[in-house]
């Protein structure tokens, strides 16, 4: 082997040596550029490495002439134009021929600047050089200049021993340039895993991550958004928005990365076709976007972007892909963190209200703290609880806050099938209303609804032992969803409420019913007490006037008969009351009631005829008005009778000497009216309602003015009760009389 064969393998062994143990890309040159020359008898060489965006910067040189190294400490950036001409001209092919010329102005070389007198004056001497091509993978990674003195051209040897020199450097700054891109994208990912680590501020970690990634990649345009919230820059707002309504228009799949290097060169046949508009109206011509994903669920994206043409390396797909995994990552911790903090809140929350709920005593108190714990959990805008009420088998509102009253009266009125999720009180399930405008247009709630405001609807059935006692009834002005802790929350309110309120119930039950037995036990000592006295004073007089008669101090005739009356007055007193109680007891067990067709007409004015002398014994006027013939009725003429005569005589018993009783009569629909109008002493308004009870005394102490048993009214009720009618009683209070009307049904 001839010794110039020998010294070039030891040249290129040496260069791929010192290229393999560089550590980065200006030691590389350092140690491999001198070689190069000394390999190719040449003074000088540099080499210039490809940037994203194209054009070629001035990596390293050798000996330059003192007119390039004026500008050697700043980036000498050749144009994308001469770079092109030499790398992709015809006479430049994968085997790598080396171009010779005898200028560079020969060429068409060209800097920043399109000048080629200036080009001249900082090339100098150079009149020949060769430039080789530096590949790895596929790719041009820069190309390598070398320079002979003079017009020397190279020789053959010379131009292989190149290519191969190029193909070695281009290795090594591949390998370089994928190792301190991969560091440095490491050391950005670590960047940004630890701030998605350490903060608890969504906001804040998009615009962290957004800063970093926009560094580590030389670009100043990017955005990161999610459904609530985004970080930009040189970007507007409505950017990821704009790019979310083009894809669900378009059906466009965004679930994987949209990698574009020049937005104007996509045609229409491409999937993401539609964005273009919007890349076009923001002044972007490459981009890449990737979805953030949180488990499997797209909630978000991030790009970044160029205002000029590149193409994008599998390293920055890469790195993009997995900065959107660890922003997906950390917004499910956080969104996991939040919903631990806002389901300690309401744990707390309904701790609170539970507590509550169980020191409340009255029904009341119980209602009240239902309908504002469920506006506080549910951030309702109005609320309404239904109790059921199992005496009408149907729901009443409670109570009620921030809804009209108009409202809830109207939506008590619709039928329970016509509304979404039918009849609580049969189907005890949750009815959830995202928007009321879902229901058909003649539905009865959306029309109520759209009246009030609302939008949304949250329908809870509070259910003690199986059925459903309440409904509880969230109203909002806007569209409201509920998640699986807004539904676990309500329903454990709903159960907590459903317990309290039963209990509460029943206590208001058992209260009423002691104050019922109590007034029982009441009225009982105050019947006995009456009774004893109505009875003891007939017969205290019979017995009175019989003793003197027995004992002759009455000796005249006129005397005998005196008192002989009075004893028969007194026992048919004593006999109307025994007949009244008896009467009361075969009513009150059911005895078939005989009836006639009876003429009302008629009948009342033989009453009140048969009453006209006793009430002007006490010097009363008895009045009997009707303006028309009464209709025919079905009905008992001595039971009536028993109820005018217990109405007539308490009007004389309760009116003033000169009064007026007044007995009017008329028809109204299938009714007819029987009222009895006295101008007496009257009654208090909160005891018109307890006159009816048995044995009930208005005035029911020892020393009261009015005798009686307090039977009369209560037969009365019965009586008419059993003909079919209604008795009730009004009064504008006490001393200004009492009317007493009970209805009949026309036969």
């Amino acid at each position: 082997m001839p010794d110039q064969d020998q010294r070039w393998i030891t040249l290129v062994h040496t260069i791929a040596a010192r290229a393999n143990q560089a550590r980065d890309i200006d030691t590389l040159f350092e140690e491999t550029l001198p070689l190069v020359v000394e390999l190719c008898d040449a003074v000088t060489a540099w080499v210039l490495l490809q940037a994203p965006d194209k054009s070629f910067i001035l990596a390293g040189a050798y000996n330059l002439p003192p007119s390039l190294k004026r500008d050697s400490q700043a980036t000498l950036r050749w144009s994308p134009c001469y770079c092109e001409q030499l790398l992709l001209d015809g006479r430049l092919k994968e085997t790598v021929s080396v171009l010779q010329c005898e200028r560079l102005r020969v060429l068409r070389a060209k800097l920043a600047i399109d000048n080629s007198e200036e080009m001249q004056q900082l090339t100098g001497n150079l009149v020949l050089h060769a430039s080789v091509p530096l590949r790895s993978s596929g790719r041009v990674m820069g190309i390598l200049n070398v320079a002979p003195e003079g017009e020397r051209p190279f020789a053959e040897e010379t131009q292989q021993l190149l290519t191969l020199v190029g193909d070695i450097l281009g290795a090594a700054v591949y390998r370089l340039q994928e190792v301190q891109l991969r560091a440095w994208y490491l050391e950005v990912l670590n960047r940004i895993i630890h701030a998605a680590v350490s903060t608890t501020d969504v906001q804040k970690l998009l615009v962290e991550v957004l800063d970093h990634l926009l560094c580590a990649l030389n670009l100043s345009i990017g955005g990161i958004w999610t459904y609530q919230q985004a970080a930009l820059r040189r970007l507007p707002p409505e950017f990821g928005w704009a790019i979310r309504q083009v894809a669900q228009e378009t059906q466009l799949d965004i679930t994987y990365p949209i990698v574009v290097s020049d937005w104007q060169e996509v045609s229409p046949e491409v999937s993401w076709y539609p964005l273009r508009t919007i890349m076009e109206r923001h002044g972007i011509r490459a981009s890449i976007t990737v979805p953030i994903q949180v488990a499997e669920l797209r909630v978000g994206g991030l790009s970044v972007a160029s205002e000029t043409p590149r193409d994008w390396s599998p390293e920055e797909q890469a790195l993009l892909s997995a900065v959107a995994y660890e922003v997906g990552a950390a917004i499910e911790r956080l969104h996991l963190f939040e919903e631990a903090q806002e389901r300690a809140r309401r744990i707390t929350q309904l701790a609170a209200l539970s507590q509550s709920l169980n020191q409340a005593h009255s029904l009341d108190e119980v209602i009240g703290l239902i309908v504002a714990g469920a506006r506080e959990l549910t951030h309702a805008d109005g609320v309404a609880l239904y109790v059921w009420q199992r005496s009408e088998g149907r729901f009443r509102t409670a109570r009620h806050e921030g809804l009209s009253s108009t409202f809830v009266t109207r939506l008590e009125a619709i039928p329970p099938e016509e509304l979404p999720g039918g009849n609580l009180a049969h189907t005890p399930q949750p009815v959830l209303i995202t928007n009321f405008h879902t229901l058909p247009a003649e539905n009865p709630l959306r029309r109520l609804a759209d009246e009030e405001g609302l939008v949304s609807q949250a329908v809870w059935p509070l259910v003690y032992e199986g059925k459903t006692i309440a409904v509880l009834g969230c109203y909002y002005r806007r569209q409201r969803t509920w998640g699986p802790l807004d539904q676990e929350v309500i329903d454990t309110f709903a159960r907590q409420a459903a317990i309290a309120l039963r209990n509460a119930q029943l206590l208001a039950d058992l209260e009423q019913t002691n104050a019922q037995l109590r007034d029982a036990l009441q009225a009982r000592e105050d019947m006995l007490r009456n009774v004893t006295h109505e009875l003891r004073t007939p017969l205290t007089m019979i017995r009175g006037y019989a003793e003197l008669m027995e004992m002759g101090l009455v000796s005249t005739p006129a005397e005998i008969q005196e008192h002989a009356r009075t004893i028969l007055r007194n026992a048919r007193h004593l006999e109307h009351l025994i007949n009244q109680m008896l009467l009361f007891q075969r009513i009150r067990q059911g005895e078939p009631l005989p009836v006639i067709t009876l003429d009302l007409t008629r009948w009342l004015e033989e009453v009140v005829s048969d009453w006209q002398y006793p009430m002007q014994e006490t010097g009363l006027e008895l009045r009997l008005e009707v303006k028309e013939p009464l209709p025919l009725v079905q009905a008992h003429p001595d039971y009536l009778r028993q109820v005018m005569d217990n109405l007539l005589d308490n009007a004389r018993k309760f009116s003033p000497q000169g009064g007026v009783v007044t007995v009017r009569a008329w028809r109204e629909s299938s009714w007819v009216y029987i009222a009895v109008k006295d101008q007496g002493v009257g009654i208090p308004p909160d005891k018109l309602e307890h006159i009816f009870e048995r044995f009930y005394q208005v005035d029911s102490s020892p020393t009261r003015r009015f005798g009686g048993m307090g039977l009369g009214l209560a037969l009365a009720k019965e009586i008419v009760t059993l003909h079919g009618g209604r008795i009730w009683a009004e009064s504008p209070g006490e001393g200004r009389g009492t009317t007493v009307i009970f209805t009949l049904p026309v036969s």
